[in-house]
């Protein structure tokens, strides 16, 4: 991928990750090239970052209706509600759609910075949603009440309110960021449970970009279906992370994940078809990309020591 060679000598320090730091070229020397017609250049400005932020606005205020969810989040807490598959699908889908707004706010904000509020609850509906398929009745009440306590509706809609769209300087140093711990993570065999989730999350992260019923080009759907591919095929084994995580949660910090030889080349596949240029001011982007990195004993594992 352009450019991500020069920027792992300006970030080669990834210690808690044990990286090595191999140009591109040698550590992916089994790989075909990426034909220039493969290669995808999203060219989000203002424009682009409007609409697609403006769509994914849409779909989750037409789910987050926050007096109702409150009524089912108290009707958890004090086990007067109990749980359904409806149920369980409709604080899945409201969970997600507040996920998708918190990435793409993420991505495609001038500061690039995800909302606090919102991340807050985002966070707490997780911890929910994985109770629940993890099938761990008894930690629902507790969790449906912290839940409730980080729902701020006025912060989150104030939050999202103030979305500045990205101009395509910013949102290219922002992306060339998240592709090179991308490219660090991808690089191993195994990771930190942290650096696992962190890494799905870059791959998940960009298919906000992808305006939903738009027509794509081969590269862009070739792109598309990996990046899904990715998310589920590691998503798959973040769940039985998570299900371990909530009976153990000591040792989720420090268990070694397997990165499978397919995922690795599909995470190198997506990082060669996406065209990023050398930012300047690459401390700066750097900053923004670390500071929506979970916070936290785990979340440090996820993230380069500083920017050189």
């Amino acid at each position: 991928m352009r450019a991500l060679s020069s920027l792992l000598v300006s970030l080669a320090s990834i210690a808690c990750l044990s990286f090595v730091a191999l140009p591109p070229a040698a550590a992916y020397a089994d790989d075909a090239k990426v034909a220039k017609a493969d290669v995808v250049d999203f060219a989000i400005g203002p424009n682009e970052s409007s609409k697609l932020f403006g769509t994914a606005q849409k779909n989750w205020e037409a789910v987050f209706k926050p007096k109702a969810l409150r009524v089912t989040l108290k009707g958890l807490a004090s086990g007067e509600l109990q749980m359904t598959e409806a149920l369980k699908k409709d604080l899945y889908v409201v969970r997600k759609s507040s996920s998708i707004v918190r990435a793409s706010f993420q991505l495609l904000d001038e500061g690039h910075q995800k909302p606090k509020a919102l991340d807050r609850y985002v966070r707490a509906a997780g911890k929910l949603n994985d109770a629940i398929n993890a099938g761990q009745a008894e930690k629902i009440p507790d969790l449906a009440k912290k839940t409730l306590r980080a729902m701020k509706v006025k912060s989150i809609r104030s939050e999202v309110k103030g979305f500045v769209p990205t101009s395509k300087k910013s949102f290219n140093g922002y992306l060339y960021t998240s592709m090179l711990f991308a490219e660090k993570a991808g690089a191993n065999k195994a990771v930190d449970a942290p650096v696992f989730h962190q890494l799905r999350k870059e791959m998940t992260n960009m298919l906000v970009l992808f305006e939903p019923g738009a027509k794509m080009s081969p590269a862009m759907t070739k792109l598309h279906d990996r990046l899904h591919k990715i998310r589920f095929s590691m998503g798959d084994v973040h769940d039985e992370l998570v299900a371990k995580k909530t009976k153990n949660p000591g040792d989720y910090n420090t268990k070694k994940v397997k990165l499978t030889k397919m995922t690795r080349k599909d995470v190198r596949s997506v990082i060669r078809s996406i065209r990023v240029t050398t930012p300047q001011a690459k401390t700066v982007h750097y900053n923004r990309w670390k500071a929506n990195v979970k916070p936290g004993r785990g979340g440090t594992k996820a993230a380069p020591k500083r920017a050189r």
